[in-house]
């Protein structure tokens, strides 16, 4: 799918890639009502 502007994930990841970080991993936290909670793990060298 083509979408005509970027999505959340995209920005996040332009993001992080921007500022020299590299997504580890992402661990959820807690779930409340359907909604997912997440903590993300960023690796950076330096």
């Amino acid at each position: 799918m083509n979408f005509s502007r970027p999505l959340t994930h995209d920005l996040m990841t332009s993001a992080i890639r921007g500022l020299g970080g590299d997504l580890q991993r992402v661990v959820i936290t807690k779930v409340v009502e359907n909604t997912y909670y997440a903590e993300m793990i960023i690796a950076r060298d330096g």
